[in-house]
């Protein structure tokens, strides 16, 4: 558990002199798991993956990495949230990745908190903390809404209120509640099919693919 930036710098130069697989759960992990639940999520509510306007809050190393997947299968509409507000390219209070990352997606965005970008959102990933998405703005999301509450241990909503505000697909990162979207569920499926193969890195491509099989 390496704080971002730090662990973004550690990950590059450890795939530079190592000749195994280097594989950062906090990242990669996330990102597959969180792409695989939002296809079938897509399913569920008979929407295009693609067509999907989604707001992640918390871009720490994990909604980082998540973006970044989700905007290599050709998801473009993502909307990027953090304590501080709307993650923006020439906002410096951001670091290097986040500005880059803000900068790659290029929505015009003037808007400055989740509360303001929540309407008509199609999904809203939480990588952040408890209790910071409430009912009201779940109803303001687009028509069978996904909400993906995955902050560990207390989600960012309670599934229960998230459901009776009209949330169709609702996950946690919890074990305690149904649906659980976790890392956990990725690493030792990815790790055997690395080392039967002889894969040395993990790129966007073998993250796609394992979220979709």
């Amino acid at each position: 558990d390496i704080a971002a930036p730090r662990c973004f710098e550690i990950e590059a130069k450890l795939k530079q002199i190592l000749d195994i697989p280097v594989y950062h759960d906090d990242q990669e992990g996330t990102a597959i798991v969180v792409l695989a639940g939002l296809i079938n999520a897509a399913k569920v509510v008979g929407k295009n993956l693609k067509d999907l306007r989604i707001v992640i809050n918390g871009i720490g190393a994990a909604g980082v990495a998540t973006a970044r997947l989700l905007l290599s299968v050709g998801i473009k509409k993502l909307t990027l949230v953090d304590i501080h507000g709307v993650v923006k390219a020439d906002d410096l209070g951001y670091n290097k990745y986040q500005r880059k990352l803000a900068e790659d997606i290029n929505l015009n965005i003037s808007s400055q908190t989740l509360d303001n970008v929540i309407d008509q959102q199609d999904a809203f990933i939480g990588l952040s903390d408890a209790h910071v998405l409430s009912a009201d703005q779940v109803k303001r999301m687009a028509v069978d809404p996904i909400v993906f509450a995955l902050a560990n241990p207390i989600p960012e909503i309670d599934p229960e209120i998230a459901q009776a505000a009209g949330a169709k697909v609702i996950a946690t990162g919890s074990a305690q509640y149904p649906n659980q979207v976790n890392n956990v569920l990725v690493f030792p499926g990815l790790y055997k099919g690395l080392l039967t193969y002889g894969i040395k890195q993990v790129d966007y491509k073998i993250e796609e693919i394992v979220a979709q099989s």
